[in-house]
């Protein structure tokens, strides 16, 4: 045909013009190549016997010999052609009709035959329309993109001249812009990444020179998901298989005339190309690059695993040059270059496809190409609404070793549509491409695009508003059931307490979903600033598969705890259950009750000790046992803790959470303030014989627990009962006893003054004092009032039934008095 290629030459970003070009397609996926075809267009008839008829404005073909087809040759209506060499009718002339051996015109004409004379196409080339791919070296010609699958990739211009240098810009020439890797500059598809140049017009051939820019692609497609998770290449480009670069001018003399007068012969210029896919060498040999590590930081510099779409991500990049190719010549001299990629690898085909957004931005491809010793650098996409890379730099460590640092601080309109899409499909692959400072010709290459990462970013869709607390953590001490809530633990080793913790769960659908509470529970943690909430105790349940009536969870779950001197009892149960009476507009209630004993056991260790290491307490405290009050030390404290996790959008999950303190007295410890009293205890045998005293005030007195026997048990308060703390009107009293060395709260035995103990209790009531002004007794333990100065509290313990002395085990007794608060 009638447009000649003269010239092909193919550049890269690493070695520029410097590097000489090529004349085959040379890169990695992801390489920013630079192409510049130079051709002409030339259409002639020269030599030829021809008749010119005056009448009939013909000019025929007069050599009966000559198989010349003007209607082959590629002569078309409306040219404009120079006949030479003529005796009467050298001039220019518009063709009005074409046939195989003769052509009309419409200006006057002189009847003659020349022997040896010549007609030329001069009409002037003013638009064109240009078509590129890159194709498997044995595909035939296809300009169907790879990526844009349903669209051509073409562009057009037009207000060309080949005598003007001036560059004019092309055109996307298709309605599909999802193919197209370069920069638009306009709405109207109008890039200066591809532009035409006139040369000049010698010998009636025009001259021009075509310059593209474009990136090896596809980056990405949906079909490449298992290529980039499993690191092996598509059919495409598996070895030894590579990529070419094909095109095909066509030039026309108007934009919008469909009549091709000028294009390639589709033959030459498909030499093949060589190319790579990630991690390989397009010359197939061994790859001198490697990642040796890529780490993540979320803003306050904790270590992550992948990026965070809403948050600045720090992200580190160690790569590896066995051969020791790097080379930083700072200030002076050109350093080794890197180039940088974000690709976004979007599962949605429909996304990527026919759209009118670039294969760039539909990717959202930002790059950086730099050097070493570059001052910090930033994408390309930096500042625009497409914007990933900030803050680009490089420690060079070694030359077999450097270190790239970068953030990716994602842009609003990027966030937006990252995070509208399903979890799953927010897949990106950062690669990074090198090659030896020392290749410095286009035709070498060493250049290696290395897979940092395949990853799925992160989306923090933490939403505070799913869960609200009511008021507070409601703690009640006991025997104080559902009366003098305070918000804070307070009280001896020992002594039990329950919680109740009401809170409200959103209810509004989202995309036709409720929330949902997927777990919700309490436990006792030991804290310390800057170190992981150390969890003692822990009662969670998990409720998020409870059904769902209107959209709201039917949760009605309890559990006892297996403090047998408790049973049945709110001291003895962990439970959550909707509970309705807290609904408020949208948001429903819910109430998780969970009960515990502050622990006194000193001699059950928290963690074996082989396994202490691993926790951070341990450094600071180093004798941690069952006893909680050993744990606060060294800058840790005690906390009650609500633990919940809620599922809203995108079934994102939640986590929440709310202290409140925990203050532990050690058994036998004096309160801090309001009434204080004197204790004596008192042990006796069947027939009222003491055989035993303790009394703080005097260590030479001892209790005894009879063996095998019966024993009296009383205590005696003394002291000035007048005075009441604010908000209780009574006493109650209760006593344990527990195997010492041994035991723990899950095995002591208890009586107390308002709750009957367990079926197996060793306690029994004794018969009231006549002479107490107030006196009552549980199944266990019996409480007598003397006035305001004297209170006992008494019971028997029958060793036979826990058989404890009997073995010959120590047993720990603790009493206590407490007050109460009795309402009518």
């Amino acid at each position: 045909m009638s447009v000649i290629i003269d010239n092909r030459t193919f550049y890269d970003e690493f070695t520029g013009s410097g590097g000489g070009g090529i004349n085959y397609f040379n890169a990695n996926i992801g390489n920013r190549i630079r192409c510049e075809i130079e051709f002409h267009t030339y259409l002639a008839e020269e030599n030829k016997r021809l008749t010119f008829d005056s009448a009939t404005k013909t000019i025929t073909n007069a050599n009966r010999i000559d198989t010349t087809n003007f209607l082959t040759d590629g002569w078309i209506v409306g040219m404009t052609i120079t006949v030479s060499d003529t005796a009467s009718n050298d001039g220019d002339y518009t063709i009005t009709k074409v046939e195989a051996r003769v052509i009309t015109v419409a200006e006057a004409l002189v009847n003659e035959t020349d022997e040896d004379c010549s007609f030329y196409d001069v009409t002037p080339i003013t638009a064109l329309d240009y078509y590129y791919n890159l194709v498997q070296n044995s595909s035939q010609d296809s300009y169907i993109s790879l990526t844009d699958k349903f669209s051509l990739q073409k562009y057009i211009t037009s207000g060309l001249d080949a005598s003007v240098v001036t560059p004019v810009n092309c055109y996307v020439g298709t309605s599909s812009w999802g193919w197209v890797t370069n920069e638009l500059i306009d709405s109207l598809g109008q890039t200066d990444e591809v532009f035409i140049e006139g040369v000049s017009i010698t010998d009636y051939k025009q001259y021009f020179k075509l310059t593209q820019y474009f990136t090896a692609a596809p980056l990405w497609t949906a079909e490449q998901f298992n290529n980039f998770n499993l690191n092996q290449p598509p059919g495409y480009l598996f070895p030894p298989t590579s990529l070419k670069h094909i095109f095909k001018i066509d030039c026309k003399f108007e934009d919008c005339n469909p009549i091709i007068p000028h294009t390639t012969d589709g033959i030459t210029n498909r030499e093949n190309g060589i190319s790579s896919w990630l991690n390989a060498n397009s010359s197939g040999s061994r790859s001198d690059y490697s990642i040796t590590s890529v780490t993540y930081f979320d803003s306050d510099a904790n270590e992550i695993d992948s990026i965070e779409i809403t948050d600045t991500t720090s992200v580190e990049i160690v790569i590896n040059s066995a051969s020791g190719a790097f080379v930083y010549s700072a200030p002076s001299a050109p350093s080794t270059s890197l180039q940088l990629d974000f690709i976004f690898c979007d599962l949605l085909q429909t996304n990527y496809t026919d759209t009118q957004t670039t294969l760039r931005q539909n990717l959202l491809n930002d790059r950086c190409f730099f050097e070493i010793a570059d001052a910090i650098q930033n994408g390309e996409y930096y500042g625009t609404a497409y914007q990933i890379f900030k803050n680009i730099e490089v420690t060079y460590n070694s030359a077999n070793q450097i270190t790239l640092y970068f953030d990716v601080e994602m842009a609003s309109q990027v966030i937006a549509k990252l995070t509208d899409l399903a979890s799953t499909n927010r897949n990106f692959a950062i690669v990074v491409t090198t090659q030896d400072y020392l290749i410095t010709t286009t035709q070498q290459c060493d250049r290696i695009a290395l897979l940092a990462d395949f990853n799925n970013c992160t989306y923090n869709q933490d939403d505070s508003t799913l869960i609200e607390a009511v008021d507070d953590i409601h703690v009640f001490t006991f025997p104080n059931d559902g009366i003098n809530a305070e918000n804070v633990v307070e009280g001896w080793e020992g002594d039990p307490i329950y919680t109740d913790f009401p809170f409200l769960i959103e209810s509004t659908a989202i995309d036709g979903v409720t929330p949902t509470l997927m777990t919700a529970g309490m436990q006792i943690v030991a804290v310390k600033s800057g170190e992981d909430d150390f969890v003692i105790d822990s009662k969670v349940f998990s409720v998020g598969l409870v059904r769902k009536f209107n959209g709201v969870q039917t949760i009605d779950e309890s559990e006892t705890l297996g403090f047998n001197a408790l049973e049945g009892s709110s001291w003895n149960i962990a439970s959550i259950i909707r509970d309705d009476t807290l609904d408020v507009g949208r948001q429903v209630g819910f109430r998780i009750k969970y009960a515990f004993v502050l622990r006194y056991d000193y001699w059950l260790e928290v963690i074996r000790t082989s396994e202490q290491f691993q926790y951070p307490i341990y450094k600071d405290i180093e004798d941690i046992t069952q006893s909680w009050i050993s744990m606060i030390d060294g800058g840790w404290e005690l906390k009650l803790k609500f633990v919940a996790t809620a599922k809203g959008y995108d079934d994102w999950i939640t986590s929440f959470w709310a202290y409140t303190s925990i203050v532990i007295k050690a058994i036998g410890a004096a309160p801090d303030s309001g009434p204080t009293f004197t204790t004596t205890i008192e042990f006796y045998d069947k027939d009222g014989k003491m055989v035993g005293e303790t009394d703080p005030a005097d260590p030479t007195l001892f209790g005894c627990v009879l063996i095998g026997e019966k024993t009296r048990i009383k205590a005696i308060y003394t002291g000035n009962f007048s005075v009441m703390p604010t908000d209780y009107n009574s006493f109650y009293a209760y006593i344990f006893a527990d195997l010492l060395d041994n035991g723990g709260v899950y095995n002591r035995r208890t009586a107390s003054t308002e709750f009957n103990s367990e079926s197996d209790s060793p306690f029994s009531y004794v018969t009231e004092d006549v002479g107490a002004t107030t006196s009552w007794h549980s199944n266990n333990l019996t409480i007598n009032i003397f006035g305001t100065s004297s209170i006992t509290v008494e019971c028997w313990y029958d060793d036979t039934i826990q058989n404890w002395a009997i073995n010959n085990e120590g047993i720990q007794l603790y009493h206590k008095l407490g007050f109460l608060k009795i309402t009518s």
